[in-house]
């Protein structure tokens, strides 16, 4: 008989955490060594020398170009030829009015963002201010400031998720949503463990971490999300737990490896909001139920899914936003182009369980990693005509990626055509 499966092993561990929710031995987290020390204190961006970071709306796409040093990929233009039918189903015709540089390479290296982001970015408008939360290797950095320059004001680096309740070797984020009655702040974040001590052979996770502090500082909640399987060969990738709230419930998608080694790319997980905020007050997770052949019907900790999108086409990576113009949902998924391409793509639901055709919103050549759609009128989880996707760029890509990424920033503008209309 096969021994257990390392992923059903850590599932029976979680289980078994979850069961004894409230504990106070938690392991310590054993981290990436990416970061010293002096990463754990706040620093002053003047201090750090960025003080001469050029205004995102100064930075042409040439400036891109001369940066990360490669040729620029023609971004594909929507044509005529696509239908008013779809147009009409799915209203949202995408344009890209402008892509700038958030951080360079030596920007984030001098502020010890040196893995800033690896995942998705949670957003949250604290006083005039935008706070930002990514994942910085195996911590959370911090970042204080303007959409146009998101370290104005502070950064930190290693925030460490505290009183973890299962022993993983990474935890960070990531998408954070911020109670209106309370103020209180819930991450979605993104756990590994590792085999032996290679990185690049892991079972991920999400977990979700509270904190009362405006981010400050976090205290684990426990797992949430497991898959189901594991893959047969590297890493058992879940994603980061982009969410959307619809009909007073969290909708958190992730990638879901199945039991057999197939991969549902983006599925979809839901608890109440009330529960999950009751429960977090008590320093507890709650089941959240996977969505599987039209029910919710399976539990997110090692449960079986459904793919959402028609085809199951390859997601590495997502971000999803309700968006007030269209009345329904985006979500903005980077997919490998080919061999040395990865590149952003927009699709459009009006339930958050139906996705349309996606269309290209992002070419430029090189790896198109890590989105995260942020609302340009102080709204940073809600879009509207106009919004920005931050994401990550490299030529080296994959483990490789921090060795020259770019913090890029591109502004679109999501107008419905007229009816009747076929899109331009």
């Amino acid at each position: 008989m096969n021994s257990p499966s390392f992923s059903a092993m850590l599932l029976v561990s979680i289980s078994l955490l979850v069961a004894c929710n409230g504990s106070n031995a938690a392991p310590q987290l054993t981290a990436r060594p990416t970061h010293t020390a002096e990463e754990d204190q706040r620093a002053s961006p003047v201090a750090m020398g960025l003080a001469a970071l050029p205004s995102p709306s100064s930075t042409s796409e040439a400036t891109v170009t001369q940066v990360l040093g490669t040729t620029l990929t023609p971004r594909p233009k929507t044509t005529p030829t696509q239908s008013a039918v779809a147009a009409s189903q799915f209203p949202c015709v995408p344009t890209v009015e402008g892509t700038q540089v958030l951080l360079s390479k030596d920007d984030r290296e001098r502020l010890n963002l040196r893995f800033w982001p690896d995942g998705n970015i949670g957003a949250t408008l604290l006083g005039s201010n935008f706070t930002l939360f990514a994942a910085n290797s195996g911590k959370i950095g911090r970042l204080v400031g303007t959409l146009d320059n998101p370290v104005q004001e502070s950064v930190q680096t290693g925030i460490q998720i505290e009183h973890l309740k299962t022993t993983l070797n990474y935890a960070g984020g990531g998408p954070v949503y911020q109670d209106p009655g309370s103020g209180l702040l819930l991450i979605i974040y993104h756990g590994e463990v590792w085999s032996g001590s290679d990185p690049t052979r892991f079972t991920s996770l999400l977990g979700m971490a509270k904190s009362t502090d405006n981010g400050n500082s976090w205290a684990d909640l426990g797992p949430i999300i497991m898959p189901n399987g594991q893959s047969r060969q590297g890493g058992t990738e879940v994603g980061g737990g982009a969410f959307l709230l619809i009909g007073g419930y969290f909708y958190i998608y992730f990638r879901d490896t199945l039991e057999t080694g197939a991969v549902n790319e983006v599925a979809v997980a839901r608890a109440g909001v009330a529960e999950v905020i009751s429960a977090a007050n008590n320093n507890q997770t709650v089941r959240l139920s996977k969505y599987f052949n039209g029910a919710w019907s399976e539990p997110g900790l090692g449960g079986r899914s459904s793919p959402l999108e028609p085809g199951n086409p390859q997601a590495r990576w997502l971000d999803v936003s309700y968006n007030e113009a269209m009345k329904g949902y985006i979500m903005v998924v980077a997919s490998n182009k080919d061999g040395s391409n990865v590149f952003l793509y927009l699709t459009q639901s009006w339930d958050g369980l139906t996705w349309g055709p996606r269309q290209v919103i992002q070419a430029l050549g090189g790896e198109n990693f890590y989105p995260t759609i942020i609302g340009a009128n102080n709204k940073p989880r809600t879009s509207g005509e106009r919004f920005y996707v931050i994401h990550t760029r490299s030529t080296a890509g994959g483990f490789q990626r921090w060795t020259d990424a770019l913090v890029m920033r591109m502004l679109l503008s999501c107008v419905p055509p007229k009816p009747n209309e076929a899109p331009k």
